[in-house]
């Protein structure tokens, strides 16, 4: 239960010493650190490739709906659209257990989607999705239906978050060393380094203000750090 999962969690040397941030937790999650996660860790090591279908699905379906928006929008304007806001064919790239699933996903119908891997498209899922009165996604995969409910979408900072039968689905964003970024909100108040300098990894190169507390960011990598 959430009790449980808190209680586990102040019980470890890192929150007793303050030295937590929001990217401690995530790697405790990552690293599935012996009571952290519990029976929903358990779950999604067994329904990884349903999720992977599913977020692909729900991703492909909401880029189809905010084209034909757009579409119809400069049309209603008097504008003539592109036809690029009409693609029917998405990649898409998802990241979840540290694998990376590179998709092709083609709209077939007003909601009906085929999910393929996209080196191997001749071996695909049919989905056929739309969308709940209170936001969520029914889809319906060989049969049986799933409900999935979006709880983040993907950003640069952190991946896409959704919801299905109670486990929550946390997808990783594109690691990428060559940016610095966080997904925490807040105010950039301190560089600790120069531009140009070297930096260790775990290194501080600055500090945020978040909720009136500061909190360093640390290079998750060696390197040269260019402001910019």
């Amino acid at each position: 239960t959430t009790i449980d999962y808190i209680a586990k969690l102040i019980e470890l040397d890192d929150f007793i010493e303050n030295r937590i941030t929001t990217a401690w937790l995530d790697e405790l999650i990552k690293e599935k650190v012996e009571g952290i996660g519990g029976e929903e860790e358990n779950k999604l090591s067994l329904n990884n490739h349903l999720y992977v279908v599913l977020g692909g699905l729900i991703t492909a379906y909401d880029l189809n709906a905010e084209g034909e928006k757009q579409f119809l929008e400069l049309l209603s304007k008097g504008q003539l659209p592109p036809q690029s806001l009409l693609k029917m064919v998405h990649d898409i790239e998802l990241i979840l257990s540290g694998v990376k699933y590179r998709l092709r996903c083609t709209c077939k119908g007003a909601n009906t989607f085929e999910l393929a891997l996209a080196d191997v498209t001749s071996i695909f899922v049919t989905g056929n999705v739309r969308t709940l009165s209170d936001g969520g996604y029914l889809i319906e995969i060989g049969g049986k239906s799933h409900v999935a409910y979006l709880t983040s979408k993907a950003d640069v900072a952190s991946g896409m978050r959704m919801n299905v039968g109670g486990a929550n689905i946390a997808f990783s964003p594109d690691y990428d060393p060559t940016s610095l970024r966080t997904d925490v909100a807040g105010k950039l108040v301190k560089k600790l380094v120069v531009n140009g300098a070297k930096v260790k990894k775990g290194e501080p190169y600055a500090e945020i203000e978040v909720m009136k507390m500061f909190m360093p960011l640390k290079v998750e990598e060696a390197g040269i750090l260019t402001w910019s």
